[in-house]
C-alpha cells in the first residue's frame, strides 16, 4: 500500500507539517509507505503543484493520494490536473475543505470517485488503517457504477456506508430524507465556499438524483443563507435529490449541538427552499469525521 500526501491548497504551516510527519511515522511502521509533496511550507506555483499530483498518478505506484491543506488557493491548480491519469488509474483522490472544488471536478471529469475525507483531522489511528484497505472495494465500486445494465434503483453496495457508517438526524418536522438513497446513491458536494468556486465553469458537476453534501467552518448565519440562496439561484436544489448538512462549525458553535437543528429549520423555510434534508454532525471540521464518497 503506497500514498502520496499532495498540498494543492495553502501552503502547510511548521506545526501542521509537524503533525503530518508524526502521522508519516505511525503510517509507515503500519507497513503503508508514504511520500509527501515538495516544498509543503512554501507558496510555489500551481502548475508544480499540480505537476507533482499529475506525477503521482502517471507513475502507476499509489494507491491513494490524500491531499493535506486547506485554505484558499486550491482551485488554482485546476486548470493543470490530468484529469485523463486520473481517469485511467486504479488511484483514489481524497481529501477536505478547500479541495472541495477539486474533489468534485475531478468525478465530474472523469466519473470516478474521489473522496472527502480530512486525514489531519483524525485522532483514531486505526480508523485510518481501516480506510486505506477498503481501497479496493471503491475501486470495485467504480468498476459497478460502469455497468449501463445496473438499474438506477438496484441497490449499491457503499463500502464506507456500510462498514464507516455515518451517524444521520432527520427532522421530524420534514419528511422525505432517505436513507436507503443515500447509502446506496450517489453523492457530491463538500464544504460549502470552495463547492461554489466550481459555479459558471465547466467543472460544476450535474447534481441531478445526488444528496448533495454541505458543511462549513468559518461560515455565519448570514453567510449561510447568503450561499445557499446562490446554490438556489442556480438551480442546485431542484437538480439534488436531498441534502445533508454536515457540521457548520461557527454555527453551530453559536446554537450549540441541540439548537442546530432549530437553526438549520428556521433558515430553510426562510429561504423557502423545499427539499428533503437531514444533518450529522459527524462530516465536517471536526475530530475523526467521516470520510463521504463523492461520484459524479
Amino acid at each position: 500500500m503506497k500514498i502520496f500526501l499532495s498540498v494543492l491548497s495553502d501552503p502547510l504551516s511548521a506545526s501542521s507539517l509537524e503533525s503530518i510527519q508524526r502521522l508519516m511515522g505511525y503510517l509507515k511502521r503500519s507497513g503503508i509507505h508514504c511520500d509527501l509533496a515538495d516544498e509543503p511550507c512554501w507558496l510555489i506555483d500551481p502548475k508544480i503543484r499540480a505537476d507533482q499530483w499529475n506525477h503521482a498518478l502517471r507513475s502507476g505506484e499509489y494507491d491513494w493520494i490524500f491531499d493535506i491543506s486547506g485554505g484558499n488557493l486550491a482551485n488554482l491548480c485546476a486548470p493543470y490536473l490530468d484529469y485523463s491519469a486520473y481517469k485511467a488509474s486504479k488511484c483514489i483522490f481524497a481529501g477536505f475543505s478547500d479541495l472541495s472544488c477539486l474533489l468534485n471536478a475531478v468525478s465530474f471529469k472523469t466519473q470516478r470517485p474521489t473522496l472527502l475525507y480530512a486525514l489531519y483531522y483524525q485522532r483514531n489511528l486505526n480508523t485510518i488503517l481501516e480506510l486505506l484497505h477498503i481501497h479496493k472495494d471503491l475501486i470495485g465500486l467504480t468498476n459497478q457504477s460502469k455497468e449501463r445494465d445496473i438499474p438506477k434503483t438496484s441497490c449499491r453496495s457503499n463500502p464506507l456506508h456500510s462498514r464507516l457508517s455515518v451517524s444521520i438526524h432527520i427532522p421530524e418536522e420534514k419528511s422525505g430524507f432517505s436513507m436507503d438513497e443515500f447509502n446506496t446513491g450517489k453523492s457530491l458536494g463538500g464544504n460549502i465556499r470552495c463547492f461554489l468556486k466550481l459555479a459558471g465553469t465547466d467543472s460544476f458537476p450535474d447534481l441531478t438524483d445526488h444528496t448533495l453534501v454541505l458543511e462549513g467552518m468559518g461560515t455565519s448565519k448570514y453567510e449561510f443563507l447568503s450561499l445557499m440562496e446562490q446554490l438556489n439561484m442556480m438551480k442546485a436544489f431542484e437538480q439534488a435529490s436531498q441534502v445533508l448538512f454536515g457540521c457548520f462549525s461557527k454555527i453551530m458553535q453559536e446554537t450549540g449541538r441541540e439548537g442546530y437543528e432549530d437553526f438549520l429549520l428556521w433558515a430553510m423555510d426562510y429561504l423557502e427552499i423545499d427539499i428533503p434534508w437531514a444533518w450529522t454532525d459527524q462530516v465536517g471540521h471536526v475530530e475523526n469525521g467521516k470520510p463521504i464518497l463523492l461520484e459524479a
